[in-house]
């Protein structure tokens, strides 16, 4: 088996394992992420249309064209006013201490709202985003355009920098400019301290980073063929 056909495997049974988990729990509301992962599990749910009585809160306008597509209901964020007993995204990378990386997909700010309503927040992966050291990911950080010199400038005085770039679209000459009419700088560090999130928002002129060191409550992803479930603790 290919690594892709295998990694598509891993990704299939993660996505069955979860939105059975949704469908047993009957949660009237729940948060959905966004990216291939999540897409799968959204595909689950789509063929069990008629057992869907929730309402979603949503990460991304994608997640909330594909959960309309679905027959799920959709809410917005701001019509909320208590915690989401349950929700799920994607990540880039995640390590041992269930540290992650998101924003892959350019929507990090809107999951990192969204992870911050949710009680009980699960991370669906397969096994090729497991890593040792999530050093070896680049953590995007969104940001105002008019503030790429000087947030790349403080980036680069943080303890253990290494290199930035500012991520480049395809389709279109220039950056990437996300959903909020922001622009994303990937930016690499040789080690990721507990207080790297926290360093990275203090700087003026960023709307927030793709690193998520307290959010999840467990992982969920495939080890050898079987679920493994690994939850915070």
């Amino acid at each position: 088996m290919s690594e892709q056909n295998k990694q598509k495997q891993e990704k299939v049974k993660v996505a069955k394992f979860i939105a059975k988990h949704i469908l047993e729990n009957r949660f009237q509301i729940i948060g959905i992420g966004t990216g291939s992962t999540v897409d799968l599990v959204l595909d689950e749910l789509k063929e069990n249309r008629g057992s869907c009585n929730f309402v979603a809160a949503t990460s991304s306008y994608e997640s909330t064209k594909r959960c309309l597509d679905s027959g799920i209901r959709v809410v917005a964020l701001n019509a909320i006013d208590e915690n989401i007993p349950f929700g799920f995204d994607g990540a880039d990378g995640v390590d041992e201490k269930l540290r992650l990386i998101k924003g892959k997909g350019a929507a990090l700010f809107r999951e990192k709202i969204l992870a911050n309503y949710l009680s009980e927040f699960w991370i669906a992966v397969d096994s090729t985003k497991l890593v040792e050291d999530l050093a070896q990911i680049a953590i995007p950080v969104e940001i105002s355009p008019e503030a790429i010199n000087y947030v790349s400038r403080q980036l680069a005085s943080l303890p253990h920098f290494d290199s930035l770039s500012i991520r480049q679209a395809t389709g279109k000459h220039g950056a990437i400019i996300t959903e909020l009419g922001n622009v994303i700088i990937d930016a690499k560090f040789t080690k990721i301290d507990d207080d790297l999130e926290a360093e990275i928002k203090k700087i003026t002129g960023v709307i927030e980073s793709g690193l998520f060191t307290k959010h999840a409550s467990q992982v969920v992803s495939v080890v050898d063929g079987e679920i493994l479930v690994k939850a915070r603790g």
